[in-house]
């Protein structure tokens, strides 16, 4: 009978408690450029995997925040793939640090194509550079190029930087960000992209680690160039109308006359007009992420990031102008107990400016936030809820509704019609009553019974 060999214990378990002084690697900067990029917020997880190359049993994983990823731990994590490990990292951030699934998915700022071009016979045994200078005498790089372009160590990673794209209660975003990764992929077929790497949870493997295969170092192609350039960032929505077969007007146009088809009888009450505008609403969305700001006493540690993109948001699309709500947000932030650096508020505000241009051109595209996912976006609780204005749950807006009801009901001295009209007609017996009047004429004159009188007398 033989025994399975022991599973190692988690190398990252190390790395995570490391506070000591360790050999920095020469790499660090480049790996910092390349999770900044890829991670613009620095409060969510990125995960990372470590898998040995011949224990097949020693698969690992580990979540960290961005800013918890110090020179010293960077370069333990880089030094795995030294010691026969494949080294990878999430293209998205995620909420738990041990989950990686897209139902825990935050958002996602990149999406990466896997070219395995050693698979194609006429490629293999060129380098990154040749394979790339093919593409480029081809033209297939001039519909969309990429934002930079990394080497595996064996295959190649065509990179695009996309605008911070939230997913978490997004289920639409995950769908059209897959969708529009396997027809990139499609698109790069010929030369060996990897149809199963289309996965809104998959790993890249970290530049500047070894491939145990090839033993070659995965990094990113004319980095010295790379590195001094402000790489293009791409709106999803931009590439799905360059690279779906559909475009999204086309979209539309569908489910205009499908819902012409469906259409109701025409007796049928039509809906009341909605009496919040886009900027009152924006106005008022606002004010509900202030005020929820002074309930928490301006702590919002782990909501930071997705908080002044919320307001960045809303601020834009109420102020209609850059400069102004730029203004508006540094302000805020600056309020926070643990302000959010510069360079992530600027990312948060371009994204929300490139939101309202879009919108500016067709409402129908940009961003636009449901209540329900702001709440779970912000874990804002039943309490909070109930002080807001617009940002409210099913639940609250059914509360809220009933109450206007019930107060439309009621007069001024908080009586139903019902109950008024009884009132009057006590104060008119009890006037009659006072004045020597006869129970029998009371009733009489009133058209009354005796026995309604008298029970009227009885109040």
């Amino acid at each position: 009978m033989s025994l399975s060999t022991p599973k190692s214990p988690n190398p990252f378990s190390s790395i995570a408690k490391q506070e000591g002084l360790v050999p920095l690697s020469p790499h660090v900067s480049e790996i910092f450029w390349h999770l900044d990029m890829t991670h613009l917020s620095s409060e969510h997880i990125i995960i990372f995997n470590a898998i040995h190359h011949k224990r097949s049993q020693d698969i690992f994983q580990w979540g960290f925040k961005k800013k918890e990823l110090t020179p010293e731990k960077l370069s333990q994590i880089i030094a795995l793939s030294y010691q026969g490990y494949n080294v990878y990292c999430s293209e998205a951030s995620f909420l738990k640090p041990h989950l990686r699934t897209k139902a825990n998915a935050f958002s996602s700022e990149a999406l990466i194509i896997d070219i395995d071009y050693y698979n194609i016979p006429s490629l293999k045994g060129l380098s990154a550079e040749q394979v790339i200078a093919k593409m480029k005498s081809e033209g297939l790089l001039e519909k969309l190029p990429p934002s930079y372009v990394m080497s595996s160590g064996k295959g190649l990673y065509l990179v695009y930087l996309l605008e911070l794209l939230p997913l978490y209660s997004f289920p639409r975003n995950i769908h059209l960000w897959e969708l529009v990764a396997k027809h990139l992929t499609k698109y790069f077929e010929s030369y060996g992209a990897d149809m199963h790497a289309t996965d809104i949870s998959r790993v890249t493997r970290l530049p500047c680690t070894i491939n145990p295969k090839t033993n070659h170092q995965a990094y990113i192609l004319d980095w010295s160039y790379v590195s001094t350039t402000s790489p293009r960032r791409y709106t999803l929505s931009f590439l799905a109308n360059e690279i779906l077969p559909y475009s999204y007007h086309e979209v539309l146009d569908y489910k205009t006359k499908k819902k012409a088809k469906e259409q109701l009888d025409p007796t049928t009450p039509k809906k009341a007009y909605q009496l919040l505008t886009p900027q009152s609403l924006a106005t008022a969305r606002c004010e509900d992420l202030e005020h929820i700001l002074s309930q928490r006493a301006y702590d919002i540690e782990g909501f930071r990031n997705i908080f002044i993109f919320l307001y960045s948001v809303f601020a834009m699309d109420k102020l209609k102008d850059l400069t102004i709500a730029t203004a508006s947000v540094k302000s805020i932030n600056s309020l926070l107990v643990s302000p959010l650096p510069d360079a992530e508020v600027e990312r948060c505000i371009q994204s929300a400016y490139q939101s309202y241009i879009e919108k500016q051109k067709n409402f129908k595209f940009g961003y636009k936030f449901r209540n329900d996912n702001i709440i779970s976006l912000l874990q804002i609780t039943d309490q909070e809820v109930k002080e807001l204005k617009t940002i409210l749950t099913q639940k609250e807006k059914r509360e809220r509704f009933k109450k206007a009801q019930k107060d439309r009901r009621r007069n001024e001295a908080g009586l139903t019609s019902r109950q008024q009209k009884v009132a009057d007609t006590q104060a008119k017996i009890l006037e009659l009553y006072a004045q020597d009047v006869s129970v029998a004429s009371i009733a009489e004159q009133l058209n009354l019974s005796k026995r309604q009188v008298y029970r009227y007398l009885k109040k």
